[in-house]
């Protein structure tokens, strides 16, 4: 870009530091509230490129059930806006998720 703000536009991939990893897309989307379980389960996800080859990442926005040994597995399907997600532990809360990938 020409000029300094608090965007940075790049049009191709790119790289950090010397010896990191090329990405060429990234986003964050949001899961909208449900109750996610140990259960793998399909949730919407706009902006998800249809791809396996992507790194997720979320971050829910309530405690679970058992708060502090509970993690969450989301991963791309290879469907457009579609991640599969479930948790580590039985939980009973409902919660929105917020996630962040890298493709």
């Amino acid at each position: 870009t020409t000029s300094p703000g608090a965007k940075l536009d790049v049009n191709g991939d790119v790289k950090f530091g010397s010896s990191g990893t090329v990405v060429s897309n990234m986003g964050v989307c949001t899961v909208a509230s449900y109750t996610p379980t140990s259960t793998t389960t399909n949730q919407t996800c706009t902006g998800i490129p249809a791809s396996t080859a992507v790194a997720v990442t979320c971050s829910a926005s309530a405690a679970f059930q058992t708060p502090d040994t509970t993690v969450i597995y989301a991963r791309a399907t290879g469907t457009v806006n579609q991640l599969a997600i479930n948790l580590s532990a039985a939980n009973n809360v409902a919660v929105t998720l917020k996630c962040m990938w890298m493709q």
